[in-house]
């Protein structure tokens, strides 16, 4: 209901509480609600972007979690595998020194064998 005056009035209409304002005053009461109504869809639009942002960077945690694990397995692969390399070229210094020491021993047997080789040769040629 609207009225000349620029107080608002408190009444009874069919039965139900009402206000008796002005056509300026309701203007400007409806101007107040689109401005709530507007800033309350702002609002809301930008508790969804909160949301979308707060997801992506939850995400990109998940992301880098991730990585970090596959970076720390590959680590530990590089380990292993060095470790085995390590073992590995023990294991063949060991064998070389080993076949060094037999072939030094054959190597001895086979001076002796041609020393005593020539022993035998140069008594029997001086007979």
């Amino acid at each position: 209901m609207y009225s000349q005056t620029l107080l608002p009035k408190q009444i009874h209409y069919i039965g139900e509480n009402a206000v008796v304002i002005s056509v300026p005053q309701m203007d400007t009461i409806s101007v107040r609600l689109l401005r709530y109504k507007r800033s309350k869809a702002i609002n809301y639009r930008l508790s969804l972007q909160l949301d979308s942002l707060t997801l992506e960077l939850e995400r990109t945690w998940l992301k880098n979690d991730f990585l970090t694990n596959d970076n720390k397995s590959l680590q530990l692969i590089i380990d292993n595998t060095n470790e085995r390399l390590e073992v590995q070229e023990k294991i063949y210094k060991t064998d070389l020194e080993v076949l060094r020491i037999k072939a030094k021993g054959k190597f001895k047997a086979f001076l002796y064998g041609t020393a005593i080789g020539a022993l035998i040769i140069t008594l029997l040629t001086a007979i």
